[in-house]
């Protein structure tokens, strides 16, 4: 959810409408209590106290930047240490509106991944809550067989016991996954900046699975979007032009003070301004290897997916066969079972690398994102 924003007006109209169209328990009209994506996505830009904040900042600046010097021109023209200084602060306050509206921007793109990124992880965990429980059942009932067998000497105490091994570290397994699941809907709850939660589930949510290759668009493209669009650069690049614009007027100041005295000399101003340009290079730098590696990183899971994905085929051929031969009695329901439990896992497997590769690539797309710690 890309939001532009060409002035103040429109930010002010933006948070009227979620105010007035997103109550905190949605009413759906078939009274389910289950909440959706984009429902969530509504009331934790209503909700969150930071975009609040931001907008707040943003209409101090707006007042500042509106309210008159209340010094006449010609005042001005006698004093050019006041009109210096005005002038910087005039700079100072537009650089600091536009990074307000970029951090804005970044915060809702940045809540969109959040929400999005749990509710992948609440369907994932349900899938494989389930699954391990099948594998539960499966391994209760192969254990009891052997327990009996091992009475009537045709199995080993060994056997046995890796047996119970086995199933208890399939009731930790669930049980981790079940505790998960509940922080992982506390964490969802705090996104969305409520305490009260009148949703027993979340919607599943559908991954929409493109190769990055399709989108077509190279990372060196996407790493200098991403310079361009960071709030942490762009207020970066601004102090390093109000430096290098104090430098400039420094003469004025001196000229109005009458002396230098309180005055920053400009050789420091100028060594300073140095080491910022430098710190702003570092940062660049980082941000374009961050791009580059998520890239790569995509292109790994890729990788993986399209070997599940020859495996899931595989898997589901052999299904295929074996449900041949149970008609044709050769084999047992239980060896069908299997195969169908083996492939309910690595479909979860596949799933759970799917939605990782598209909060990656979202990422990858909005990659201002990955400049959030820059």
């Amino acid at each position: 959810m890309k939001l532009s924003f060409i002035n103040k007006k429109y930010l002010g109209i933006f948070t009227a409408v979620l105010i007035a169209f997103t109550p905190l328990a949605s009413a759906y009209a078939d009274g389910s209590n289950v909440l959706t994506y984009d429902e969530a996505i509504k009331i934790a830009l209503r909700n969150n106290r930071n975009l609040t904040k931001l907008n707040d900042q943003l209409d101090n600046l707006d007042k500042q930047l509106t309210t008159p010097s209340g010094a006449p021109p010609f005042i001005l023209q006698v004093q050019p240490s006041l009109s210096a200084q005005l002038t910087q602060k005039s700079v100072k306050l537009n650089n600091a509106s536009k990074t307000v509206k970029l951090n804005f921007e970044t915060l809702t793109d940045a809540l969109e991944l959040s929400i999005k990124g749990s509710f992948y992880k609440i369907d994932i965990l349900k899938d494989s809550i389930a699954m391990k429980e099948k594998k539960l059942l499966d391994a209760q009932d192969k254990h009891r067989i052997l327990s009996l067998k091992f009475r009537n000497g045709m199995a080993s105490k060994f056997e046995v016991e890796q047996s119970e091994i086995g199933m208890k570290q399939l009731n930790e397994d669930i049980s981790a996954e079940k505790l998960s699941l509940e922080k992982e809907f506390e964490n969802l709850k705090s996104t969305l900046g409520t305490r009260v939660f009148n949703y027993t589930d979340v919607e599943e949510l559908p991954v929409e699975y493109t190769l990055v290759d399709e989108l077509h668009i190279k990372p060196e493209y996407q790493a200098a979007k991403a310079v361009t669009d960071s709030p942490a650069i762009f207020a970066q690049q601004k102090a390093i032009e109000e430096a290098e614009l104090g430098v400039v007027l420094t003469p004025l100041f001196i000229m109005g003070a009458g002396t230098d005295a309180g005055i920053t000399p400009v050789n420091i101003q100028k060594s300073e301004i140095k080491l910022k340009d430098t710190e702003l290079r570092n940062a660049k730098d980082e941000l374009y290897f961050t791009v580059v590696g998520t890239y790569n990183n995509i292109k790994s899971i890729e990788n993986n997916i399209a070997q599940l994905e020859v495996q899931l085929d595989t898997l589901n051929k052999n299904i295929d066969a074996m449900k041949a031969r149970l008609d044709a009695g050769v084999v047992s329901k239980r060896d069908l079972d299997n195969l169908l439990i083996m492939k309910e896992e690595l479909v979860v497997g596949l799933d759970s690398l799917r939605a990782s590769h598209t909060m990656l690539l979202m990422q990858y797309q909005k990659p201002h994102l990955l400049g959030l710690s820059s």
